[in-house]
């Protein structure tokens, strides 16, 4: 009998409710970023490497190098 009153008071406990909603939102967003993260991740590193190679022919250039 104890611990059906005890579910039954935490099934009645609305507090847990909005705690719990928060959680899956949070997972939610967390679940968004990781998938965001790895599909861009491919076209950072590609921007990098382009921005990167630019960068050193740029200043080859500029120090008088072919």
């Amino acid at each position: 009998m104890f611990v059906f009153g005890m579910i039954s008071a935490v099934l009645r406990d609305r507090k847990g409710i909005s705690a719990m909603e928060y959680a899956i939102l949070a997972a939610a967003v967390l679940t968004a970023v990781g998938a965001a993260a790895t599909t861009l991740s491919g076209d950072l590193s590609s921007l990098y490497s382009s921005l990167s190679s630019l960068i050193t022919s740029t200043m080859t250039k500029a120090s008088g190098g072919s």
